[in-house]
């Protein structure tokens, strides 16, 4: 088993690496911009950023390791890249959660990995850390002399995830020599318990707006859906020819959709003006959907339209047709509701 690493052994590494810093930090800029290229293209929302390991983070790093065989100096000194495989990193860090899914799926499909066990990693730690991480080596060619088959190291993660990790990270071990009270344990786990929630909050808040997002501009589909949009307008069941009222609808407005609906004014108000208008021309047979199709008619002005419409329904006169018909007419006068009454 090797010996442990020894102080000058740490300083001559950190030195060999402070005369490569300017390749680690154009590596890792080369797979930020493809990063960025990808994640566009497949329409992520993300915060992207990208760095060379600092020459001090290194040196504390190989000293927090200086035990483990992996970082023996003999392999170090062979290729210090194949055994600190972040000296180059990207960092995206998503809203929702459920976006690093798509992220790590891009990152997968897209970049040229190093080819190594540990290309990709899910760390889910027991600190509290949680992240993907995947490993990227870049090709050779006349471009790329001076960082062909260099290692960068990506991580995916959520922002409420990185606030903890960063935090949790610079507690830890930074400075070395302070160690960790028993009050700042607490309130770590206290802030674990919070990024938690919030991840959880983003993603219902995320399925909920695209479900939101659905539901006003996704036409709707059938009789039943409208019935469903405008009892949710509404705010209360409705009842009538649904069957009819999809029909009519559909022609003058496309496409109908639920925002469509919305824009018209208020459900409400609607059923309350079209409730009046039934009452003024001194209808019989009513309900909901007559209505919701007298109270926007009048105020869109979509009179002869829905006439027109109501006219070209073949088979027998629905309450709504009739209802539709009469509405051209206009209100009904004092003297034509008595006449009705006698």
């Amino acid at each position: 088993m090797p010996d442990e690493l020894t102080e000058p052994q740490i300083d001559a590494t950190v030195e060999r690496y402070v005369l490569e810093l300017a390749r680690y930090e154009r590596v890792a800029e080369i797979v930020a911009d493809q990063l960025r290229r990808e994640l566009r293209a497949g329409q992520q929302r993300h915060l992207l950023s990208f760095r060379a390991k600092h020459p001090e983070d290194l040196r504390e790093k190989l000293r927090r390791n200086r035990d483990d065989p992996k970082y023996a100096y003999v392999l170090l000194a062979r290729n210090i890249n194949d055994v600190v495989t972040d000296l180059a990193g990207c960092r995206v860090v998503v809203y929702d959660p459920e976006a690093s899914k798509q992220v790590d799926a891009i990152v997968q499909d897209r970049l040229p990995h190093a080819g190594r066990p540990d290309d990709r990693e899910i760390h889910d730690k027991p600190s509290g850390y949680r992240a993907i991480h995947h490993l990227v080596r870049l090709g050779a060619g006349p471009e790329m002399l001076s960082v062909g088959g260099a290692i960068c190291e990506i991580q995916i993660c959520s922002v409420a995830a990185h606030l903890f990790n960063e935090l949790e990270h610079d507690i830890r071990y930074k400075p070395v020599a302070t160690p960790v009270g028993a009050d700042e344990t607490e309130l770590l786990e206290q802030l674990l318990s919070v990024t938690h929630l919030t991840d959880s909050m983003v993603r219902h808040l995320e399925r909920h707006r695209r479900e939101e997002v659905h539901r006003r501009t996704a036409p709707l589909a059938d009789p039943g859906e409208l019935r469903y949009a405008l009892e949710q307008l509404a705010g209360r069941p409705l009842r009538g020819d649904f069957v009819r009222l999809y029909r009519l609808l559909r022609v003058v407005f496309e496409p109908l959709t639920s925002a469509v609906l919305e824009s018209k004014g208020s459900v409400r108000q609607a059923l309350q003006r079209g409730e009046t208008a039934a009452r003024d021309r001194n209808l019989d047979i009513v309900d909901d959907v007559i209505f919701f199709a007298l109270g926007i008619m009048e105020v869109h002005r979509l009179v002869r339209q829905f006439h027109a419409v109501a006219q070209s329904w073949r088979g027998p006169d629905t309450a709504l047709k009739l209802a539709l018909l009469v509405a051209q007419r206009g209100p009904t006068t004092e003297s034509e509701r008595e006449a009705g009454d006698e």
